[in-house]
């Protein structure tokens, strides 16, 4: 759990601190030259809108089904009923 709040912190900080990729200068105008932007805003009395990138979503993996041979659980499945421990819990956030 601490792991994971620990990646939203991350990402959370991340997004505080990043730069823009490009702005937009009006309608259909992008542009990507921070220098190119200053100056084009200077002479189209605008105020450019920066853009940001969006960070990558979580993905919480799929859930592993526990195998069965002739009616007898695999090992496998004792890693899968752990697997889909975590997964729960990643899905529960802190709701636990």
């Amino acid at each position: 759990m601490a792991r994971v709040e620990g990646e939203l912190f991350k990402i959370a900080l991340a997004s505080l601190e990043a730069e823009p990729i490009a702005w937009e200068c009006g309608e259909n105008i992008i542009l990507f030259n921070p220098d190119t932007v200053e100056a084009y805003a200077k002479r189209a009395e605008i105020s450019p809108k920066p853009l940001f990138s969006a960070p990558p979503a979580l993905v919480v993996p799929d859930k592993l089904p526990r195998e069965y041979r002739n009616g007898w659980p695999l090992a496998y499945s004792d890693y899968a009923e752990g697997w889909n421990d975590c997964r729960e819990a990643m899905l529960q956030g802190d709701k636990s």
